[in-house]
C-alpha cells in the first residue's frame, strides 16, 4: 500500500494507554514520522517511536539456522509483521485550529485505524499564523506580539517547515547539544542570523575558536574584542586572573584585604578612580613597605633593635595621612607574612604582563558601547586563554543582568533583551569546577526570564556540562549524539526526552536534531536548515592543503613558512 500522507497504514493492536499505542503497519514504520489515530474522542496525532519488523515462525528463540531457512523457504517473507510504537500527543482538532496540545483522557480502542498525517495538517500545526517576514525565514504575529524563526522542515516530510518561539527560546533558556560534526555549529548561525535579521535582535555570540567571525555578511553584527577596565572587576574573577584559588587561604586573604581598600577608596577618591585597580593594589604593599622603613628610622638611637615587630597601630597612624578611612585595613594588611604579600604581588604583576591588552583602563565603562543593542555580537575569543574567557563572559553576562535589572525596575539601564549564546559551555560551565562563568550563568538561569536575559547553552560534551546550569534550559536542539553517557545526562537534565526518543539520537543524519521544550508546538525531528554563509565547523582540506604545498615546492614557487624558519632559525 502507498505511503502517501493521509492514506491509511495500518491498526492499532494489543493494550493502549493514553500516553501510547502500538498499531500493525502496511510497510516499515519510520522513526520520528506523526500519524493520526481514530479515538473516541476525536483523531489524535501522534509520533512514531519505535519500528519493529518481526516474524511469527523466526522468533529470537530459534537455535537451527538449517531449520529456519527451511522456513523460509516454506512461507516466505508473507509472514512478517511490521509494528510501530506510538507516543500519542494531542488531539489532532486542538492542534490545527488552535496551536495547542490538549492530551486525551482515554486510549484509543484496538482495531483502530492509523493513517499517515497529510503535508497540509502537519503545516497548520508547525506554521504559525501572522504575516510573513524575511523571505519565510521568519514569522511575526502583530496580535500577539510573538515572533517565530524557521530552524528548518521535518526529517520525514520536507515540505512541512518548522519555526520556533523566539521569546521562549530567549526567556525559557536553551541548549543545543551534539557531537562533533553533526551540525551543531551550523544551528547555532541559522538561529543567530535570522533573529538577529528578522527581530533586530540583541545576541552576544561567545565565539571559542574565531569561527563565526565572518558568518553573517547579512546580518547586522558586530565584532567584539575582548578589553575590560580592570576597574569593574570582582574579587573572585582578579582571583581568577592572577591564579589564586580561594583554597589558596593565605594569598587569597592577602587579595581580599587589598581589594577592599582599593574598592573603598575607588568610591572616595577620584584621583583613585582614574588609576588602574591591580597598579594601586600593587603600590600599597610598595607603601606598606615604605612605611614600615619609616616606623624605623624614627625610633631613638638607644632603641637600635630594628627588627623589632611593627604593630598595627604604628601602621595605622602613618597611614591615615594617604588612606584615611581604611587605614585600619592597611594596618591589618602590615600583621601577615611578608612572603604572602610578596608572593600575591607577583602574582598580580604577571597578570599585568599577561594581560596587557586585554585590562584596559579605558575600555568602555558602560555595557552598551561593548555589546551594542539590536545587533548580533560576535565576541572573539579566539585570542584569549581559558581564565582570560572566563572573566569576560562572567563580566559580560552579570553586567547586562545587572543593567537589565535597573531597566526594568527603575527605566534606566539597558533597554533591550539580550540573548546569550555560549558556544564550548562545557569548559566555562562545568560540571565539577567552580568558574566566574558557572555562578553568573545559574543566577541568570534563575533570574534571566524576569528581566529578559536568555541563555543558550552549546556543547559537543554535554555530560561534562554543570548539571543544575543543562536543566534550566527548558528547550533543547539535540543532533546526533552516540556516547551513551552523554545521552543518559542530557536525558536526566530533561523531562520531555522519553527513552524512545533519546534511542533515536543515534541514527540522527548529519543536521538532523530532535527538538523539544517550550518554544515548539510537539516534540519533533528537524532537518535543521544549511546556514547559506557557512564556513564553520568544517572540517580542513588536510590532504588538499599538503598537495598544494607540494605542487608550489615543484614549480619552485617560495613558500612563506619555509621562508620564515630560513629567518627565524637560520635553516
Amino acid at each position: 500500500m502507498s505511503r502517501e500522507p493521509g492514506k491509511e497504514v495500518g491498526i492499532v493492536i494489543g493494550e493502549t494507554t493514553p500516553a501510547y499505542a502500538i498499531y500493525l503497519s502496511y510497510e516499515p514504520p519510520r522513526l520520528g514520522e506523526y500519524v493520526v489515530i481514530e479515538h473516541p474522542e476525536g483523531p489524535v496525532l501522534g509520533m512514531v517511536e519505535e519500528s519493529l519488523i518481526g516474524n511469527a515462525f523466526l522468533t529470537e528463540d530459534a537455535k537451527d539456522i538449517r531449520a529456519a531457512m527451511k522456513t523460509i523457504e516454506m512461507i516466505g517473507e508473507e509472514r512478517l509483521y511490521l509494528k510501530g510504537k506510538v507516543r500519542i500527543l494531542s488531539r489532532l482538532e486542538d492542534l490545527v485550529h488552535k496551536q495547542k496540545v490538549r492530551p486525551v483522557k482515554t486510549p484509543p480502542k484496538p482495531g483502530a485505524k492509523v493513517f499517515l498525517a497529510d503535508t497540509d495538517t502537519l503545516t497548520k500545526i508547525f506554521v504559525p499564523r501572522g504575516a510573513s517576514v524575511l523571505n519565510g525565514e521568519a514569522i511575526y504575529d502583530e496580535e500577539s506580539g510573538r515572533g517565530y524563526i524557521r530552524i528548518g522542515t521535518l526529517a520525514n516530510n520536507p515540505g512541512v517547515p518548522v519555526y520556533v518561539d523566539v521569546t521562549r527560546m530567549v526567556a525559557r533558556h536553551t541548549a543545543i547539544l551534539a557531537m562533533t560534526g553533526a551540525g551543531k555549529s551550523n544551528t547555532v548561525a541559522v538561529i543567530a542570523d535570522r533573529v538577529s535579521r528578522a527581530f533586530k535582535g540583541t545576541l552576544v555570540l561567545f565565539d571559542f575558536h574565531g569561527e563565526y567571525l565572518d558568518a553573517f555578511p547579512d546580518a547586522d553584527y558586530n565584532i567584539v574584542v575582548p578589553r575590560i577596565n580592570p576597574n569593574a572587576l570582582k574579587l573572585s574573577e582578579i582571583a581568577t586572573l592572577a591564579n589564586i584559588s580561594p583554597s589558596y587561604h593565605k594569598q587569597y586573604r592577602v587579595l581580599r584585604l587589598l581589594y577592599e581598600v582599593v574598592y573603598k577608596k575607588l568610591s572616595q577618591s577620584i584621583e583613585f578612580r582614574n588609576r588602574n585597580f591591580i597598579e594601586v593594589m600593587i603600590d600599597i604593599v610598595d607603601d606598606l613597605e615604605s612605611m614600615e622603613e619609616e616606623i624605623k628610622s624614627k625610633r631613638p638611637p638607644q632603641q637600635p633593635n630594628k627588627r623589632r615587630k611593627i604593630s598595627k597601630e604604628q601602621v595605622r597612624q602613618i597611614a591615615k595621612e594617604k588612606y584615611g578611612d581604611v587605614a585600619d585595613l592597611v594596618a591589618r594588611l602590615s600583621d601577615l607574612k611578608k612572603d604572602y604579600l610578596y608572593e600575591v604581588v607577583g602574582k598580580l604583576e604577571d597578570l599585568m604582563l599577561r594581560y596587557k591588552a586585554f585590562l584596559d583602563i579605558n575600555a568602555p565603562q558602560y555595557i552598551g558601547n561593548l555589546i551594542v543593542p539590536g545587533k548580533l555580537n560576535v565576541v572573539d575569543l579566539s585570542q584569549v586563554d581559558r581564565e582570560g574567557s572566563d572573566v569576560f563572559v562572567a563580566y559580560v553576562a552579570r553586567t547586562l543582568l545587572e543593567e537589565r535589572k535597573r531597566y526594568v525596575t527603575k527605566g534606566e539601564g539597558y533597554g533591550t533583551p539580550v540573548f546569550l549564546v555560549l558556544e564550548e559551555a562545557h569548559i566555562l560551565v562545568p560540571k565539577d569546577e567552580d568558574t566566574n562563568t558557572k555562578r553568573v550563568f545559574s543566577q541568570v538561569a534563575r533570574e534571566g526570564r524576569k528581566f529578559g536575559v536568555g541563555i543558550c547553552l552549546v556543547s559537543q560534551r554535554p555530560k561534562n556540562i554543570d548539571e543544575n546550569s543543562l536543566s534550566q534550559t527548558n528547550n533543547k536542539i539535540i543532533l546526533r549524539l552516540i556516547e551513551p553517557e552523554d545521552q543518559r545526562y542530557v536525558q536526566k537534565t530533561s523531562e520531555q526526552l522519553s527513552n524512545e526518543l533519546l534511542g533515536l539520537l543515534t541514527s540522527l543524519d548529519t543536521g538532523e536534531a530532535v527538538v523539544l521544550g517550550d518554544f515548539t508546538i510537539l516534540p519533533t525531528i528537524v532537518k535543521i536548515d544549511e546556514h547559506k554563509h557557512k564556513t564553520m565547523g568544517r572540517d580542513p582540506d588536510v590532504v588538499r592543503e599538503w598537495m598544494a604545498r607540494s605542487s608550489k615546492k615543484k614549480s619552485g614557487e617560495p613558500d612563506l613558512f619555509d621562508e620564515f624558519a630560513k629567518m627565524q632559525y637560520g635553516l
